[in-house]
């Protein structure tokens, strides 16, 4: 894997990409209200952005060896994949169902695995 990216790269993929949306006034899922706002949608119009964050997450989690990463649709499927690339292992993802992110599509995961 490669080196961390620093804060200042971050920063700086976060806010040219659109995705860090620092002045406003948003609701959050939760209820709760932030001046800040992470969409990060915005993220995977740049592969060339989207590329180096994904190889960052993944060197956080690299040496906890995780079996899959499984993530949520529509949004993380993406970037579950690209993590899941540069772990080196496979990438599923989940889809609501009735109101519950469910595994579907004949996506299955061995009793024990490790998932991130």
């Amino acid at each position: 894997m490669t080196n961390l990216l620093n804060v200042t790269e971050i920063d700086e993929i976060l806010v040219k990409s659109g995705v860090w949306q620092k002045n406003g006034h948003f609701q959050l899922t939760s209820g709760r209200h932030s001046d800040q706002y992470l969409q990060c949608a915005m993220l995977s119009q740049y592969p060339a952005y989207f590329e180096p964050i994904a190889r960052h997450l993944a060197e956080l989690f690299n040496d906890l060896q995780f079996d899959l990463v499984l993530s949520p649709a529509l949004g993380g499927i993406v970037l579950g994949y690209e993590v899941a690339r540069a772990l080196g292992v496979r990438a599923l993802f989940t889809e609501r169902e009735n109101g519950i992110m469910c595994l579907k599509r004949s996506q299955t995961f061995a009793p024990g695995s490790r998932i991130l």
